[in-house]
């Protein structure tokens, strides 16, 4: 940590430096009231000027030390930068793929996929796999087929633990992303 005095500080230090000069100066005038017959310490050989400097001093360096250690405003709150939807997807996945929940993987997408489209055909999200189908085949024949197809393959992939069925599951998640895209072309 770089530490940054202003100039107003150093105004008030050399005015304290100067305050004990002077009352040392006139200590050294003054030392004729000192009694002979003792021997006085340190501190009682020091004059009443300095030792008023010294606890000038002593309350400035206090003063600062208490000032720096302060804050002044209120704390400005860290920002943390905007993640992208990619970011949370991505650490799910990373996330489900080590616990082996790949049947929740392709639930999860199913439904998801399942509630887009009905929303986009204004159906309740609630609407069956089948009744979906349905309507599609009467509105939109030409996908259809390919929704169907990806209601299929996910039945099929959530109850299936083997681990060849992963390539599989990443060609139907590429299947999805295409009827969305279509879907959105045709729209």
């Amino acid at each position: 940590m770089k530490f940054k005095v202003s100039n107003d500080l150093w105004i008030v230090v050399a005015l304290f430096l100067f305050t004990l000069v002077i009352a040392y100066v006139s200590s050294l005038q003054s030392a004729e009231c000192l009694d002979p017959t003792q021997k006085p310490g340190i501190w009682e050989l020091t004059a009443w000027p300095i030792k008023v400097a010294l606890f000038q001093l002593l309350a400035a360096f206090g003063l600062l030390a208490f000032t720096l250690s302060r804050r002044f405003i209120n704390p400005v709150p860290f920002v943390e930068p905007s993640r992208t939807q990619g970011e949370y997807v991505a650490s799910m996945a990373q996330l489900l793929q080590k616990a082996e929940k790949r049947s929740l993987i392709v639930q999860t997408l199913s439904q998801q996929f399942r509630q887009e489209l009905a929303r986009k055909m204004g159906l309740p999200p609630a609407t069956s796999q089948e009744e979906l189908v349905k309507v599609l085949k009467i509105h939109h024949p030409t996908i259809a087929s390919r929704v169907e197809n990806i209601f299929t393959q996910a039945d099929v992939f959530q109850y299936s633990g083997k681990e060849r069925d992963v390539i599989g599951m990443i060609r139907w998640g590429r299947e999805i992303a295409a009827v969305r895209q279509e879907w959105r072309r045709g729209r």
